[in-house]
């Protein structure tokens, strides 16, 4: 899959419902309105021991954060990962 940094997407859930996780569905919901961009290329990250390829993104939107760790109540944008196996990608010029 070619993504390269810095491309604008949408990240829409997988056509399967089932196979999405409660945590990518609220990610999406919480942050995908503007869509997202790329931070890098799918990888398969340390942290999943399923060997499934995840990808970076920030979302284009920004929401007052609730982190006592980042700037609590200035708006920021969400930086995280989302398992490729849960998504569809639409390019922003996509119909």
């Amino acid at each position: 899959m070619n993504l390269p940094i810095g491309t604008k997407i949408i990240i829409l859930s997988a056509f399967d419902r089932d196979k999405v996780s409660n945590r990518t569905r609220n990610k999406l919901h919480e942050h995908g309105a503007q869509g997202f961009m790329v931070l890098g290329e799918p990888e398969v990250p340390t942290f999943d021991t399923k060997g499934i390829q995840w990808i970076r993104v920030q979302s284009l939107e920004e929401n007052v954060s609730l982190s006592k760790w980042g700037r609590p109540g200035e708006k920021e944008a969400w930086t995280g990962w989302l398992p490729l196996d849960e998504i569809r990608i639409k390019y922003n010029d996509d119909p």
